[in-house]
């Protein structure tokens, strides 16, 4: 997010101020909220979670519905002695969490994949999850929302989280999540190598957008279980019960946190969890 998109939603913010909707991550008060995403066919058809056209963001901060629904969560969950790394931080949870690491003490690192066209802040190093250059067992919690999706060789990617968090460590994996089908890949393999050779048209129309290689669904936990992972979802009433708010936060209905803990002996070995494109 571009320092000048936050400039300019704060300066706009004062034609949303109203008393309807409250915003966790900031405390801004909106009498309706800004749009976000597309209306795609395929998301109503397999009833994809945390996607479609609709008004969610904070007019201020430009948080999200699922950036409230982490926060709602989160704040409960760290820490003074909590470490985490946080993959393709959303900037207003990562403001939030690097303000309040200054006052309760706790290890905060952001991490993403440098791609030409788009801002970094100096504080987000330059990484990859397949490839995490950090020590093993280091963390209590790695973020990584929004992000599975976009990753051609997921058994990689999961194998570095899982070498990075502590055995007793956390990771939260926020997806676009269908109600309606099993997990759908787009990925293969080409000499021993994931790749994706789907249009960007066909990638909206199976999966909702253009730079998506997956849909995750409902088999979702049988597929971590096989890549090392016990997965649990944490329901909307759970998160909600964390916290007493005045006005309601918008929060995308249905949708879970997706919560995942270390298995204690895994069998990783020469798996293929998701099954090739026919």
């Amino acid at each position: 997010m571009h320092p000048f998109q936050i400039l300019l939603a704060k300066w706009s913010s004062s034609f949303y101020r109203g008393n309807k909707y409250a915003c966790n991550l900031c405390g801004f008060e909106a009498k309706k909220l800004r749009f976000r995403g597309h209306n795609h066919p395929v998301i109503q058809r397999k009833k994809i979670l945390s996607a479609g056209k609709r008004r969610s963001d904070c007019p201020n901060c430009l948080s999200s519905d699922r950036d409230r629904r982490l926060w709602l969560y989160l704040e409960n969950a760290i820490t003074p002695q909590s470490n985490i790394l946080h993959i393709a931080p959303e900037y207003p949870v990562a403001i939030k969490m690097r303000n309040l690491s200054k006052s309760m003490g706790f290890h905060y690192h952001c991490l993403d994949k440098r791609t030409q066209g788009y801002y970094y802040p100096k504080w987000v190093l330059n990484g990859d999850i397949t490839s995490l250059e950090f020590a093993d067992s280091q963390f209590d919690w790695v973020i990584a929302n929004h992000v599975l999706e976009h990753i051609p060789n997921l058994q990689s990617a999961l194998n570095e989280v899982k070498r990075v968090l502590k055995p007793t460590g956390k990771a939260i994996f926020m997806v676009p999540l269908s109600q309606s089908q099993p997990t759908e890949e787009g990925c293969i393999t080409v000499n021993g190598q994931w790749c994706c050779e789907l249009s960007k048209k066909e990638k909206i129309e199976r999966f909702g957008q253009h730079d998506h290689l997956r849909l995750f669904g409902t088999d979702m936990d049988q597929i971590f279980k096989k890549m090392g992972f016990d997965l649990i979802f944490l329901s909307h009433e759970n998160t909600e019960k964390a916290i007493s708010h005045k006005s309601p936060l918008a929060l995308f209905a249905n949708e879970c946190i997706p919560i995942a803990t270390p298995t204690a002996s895994p069998n990783v070995d020469n798996i293929n969890a998701i099954s090739s494109i026919p």
